[in-house]
Order: structure tokens, then sequence, then C-alpha cells
């Protein structure tokens, strides 16, 4: 089997046997206030023209993408899953927003290089096997003064972080793990690829601050990152661990 043997391939078929229920959660959530509060978010922090060409890198069932044709911007989304990326067109019909969905890796962008205004991403770069091509690549393909802004987490670091165990095992059963939207999908396999992924064994944000300036961006800000305070087995001390997070950065005039 081929796929087996592909990391990348992996990570797709994975995303494949998610689509529909992560879809699912796409939905609810665009039409919750949720989903307003993106689309003001995104208009609030992204100093862009009506005009603004905007990706989303790993678009999955479209989310970002949306947003941002909500917000008024020229969208287009990128995913390596094909069943992801036919949920993403089929939300997009839905409400009428004139969005194009590609099949790419979200790590190499089919764009020419200083194309883009903007490129968003919410949790995908935990999930690359070389988070830092993504970055760069993402820079090539920002315009002069262009700016990225992605969502991301330490999702998977329980596997190796004591701490993050602990909250892990007491934690509730976040938003889009609910079984309305997971469908009785089995998330082991994921689980297994995230022991090898670079990201499961790294401190974030900082690793995203550090690497972000080292690929050439300017102004990087951490935003709205979620503490969850826990009692680290390894000390017995109490610990802030960053759960989730934002990231905003500029691509140099």
């Amino acid at each position: 089997m081929t796929h087996a043997s592909s990391l990348p391939s992996r990570i797709s078929d994975y995303w494949d046997t998610r689509a529909e229920g992560y879809s699912l959660r796409t939905i609810d959530e665009l039409a919750s206030p949720e989903g307003e509060r993106w689309v003001a978010r995104l208009t609030r922090l992204l100093d862009l023209p009506p005009s603004a060409k905007v990706a989303d890198a790993g678009c999955g069932p479209g989310f970002l993408a949306l947003a941002a044709a909500k917000a008024g911007w020229k969208a287009v989304g990128f995913d390596a899953s094909p069943g992801m990326l036919e949920e993403a067109r089929r939300n997009a019909a839905a409400m009428g927003l004139p969005v194009d969905f590609i099949a790419a890796d979200a790590a190499a962008l089919p764009v020419e290089d200083g194309s883009l205004d903007a490129i968003l991403s919410r949790n995908v770069i935990w999930n690359l096997p070389d988070p830092l091509r993504a970055l760069r690549d993402w820079f090539r393909a920002l315009k002069p003064g262009g700016e990225l802004f992605y969502a991301d987490g330490n999702h998977y670091r329980y596997l190796e972080d004591l701490a993050f165990a602990r909250l892990h095992q007491t934690e509730a059963v976040p938003y889009g793990h609910s079984e309305k939207f997971m469908l009785g999908v089995d998330t082991s396999p994921m689980e297994r690829i995230a022991e090898g992924l670079p990201l499961t064994h790294q401190d974030r944000p900082g690793w995203d601050v550090e690497s972000l300036l080292e690929c050439g961006f300017s102004d990087v800000t951490v935003l709205e990152p979620v503490l969850v305070h826990v009692t680290d087995p390894a000390t017995g001390r109490e610990a802030a661990l960053v759960r989730d997070f934002m990231v905003l950065a500029r691509k140099p005039f």
C-alpha cells in the first residue's frame, strides 16, 4: 500500500474520514455568533482592501475561506484532502459565496511569489510533517506588507509532556470532538501519526515566534492565548499551559 508509506498521504487519508463531521462543525460554527465573531476578528486584525486576495492554507471544509469571503475579500482555499475539498465546495455553494477550492499541499501553495495579500490557517500547522517549510512558503507567497494570521494549539503535546497529559485526562471533550461532529470516526490513527510530527515535541507558541522571525516575518504577535492551569505530575506544582493561541505576522515591505 503506497499510502501507508507516505506520511502526507496518511494524514490526508485520516482527514478524509473526518470530512463529513468536520463540515458539520464548520456549518454549525459559521451560522452561530462564534462565526460572526470570526468574521469580525479577521476584519479587525487584517488591514486589507476590499479587493484583497486571501488564501486559506489547509482549508478543510472551508471555515476561514468562507469567513474571508463573508468579510468581502477574494478568497481561495487549498487542501490536500479530497473529502475536505468536496465538503468545502458544497458549503460555499450552499452559502452563495464565490470561493475557489483547490487541491494542494498547504505547505507548498500553487501561487506566484508575492501574489497574496493575506494567508490564513486554522488548526493546520501542528499537523504538518515540515511546518517550517510551510512558513517559508507562505512568506514567499505573500506580497511585501502581506499578513499571515493563523490559529493553532498544542493539540498532541499530551503524548510527550506529563502536564499536558494531565490536562488531556481531566478536560471535557472539546466542541469539535463532540459526538455529533465525530460521527464515530476512530481518532487513534491521527494519534499514531502525531507521535512523529515535529510540533508534538515543541513548546508553542514560543516555537512559532522564533520560527516566524527566522523566516523573515516581522511584527509577530501572539493573540488570545488560552491558558489552562494544571498540577504538573513531574513537580507537583501548578503549571500554566497554553492550550490554544493565534498568531499575526507581516512580511516586511
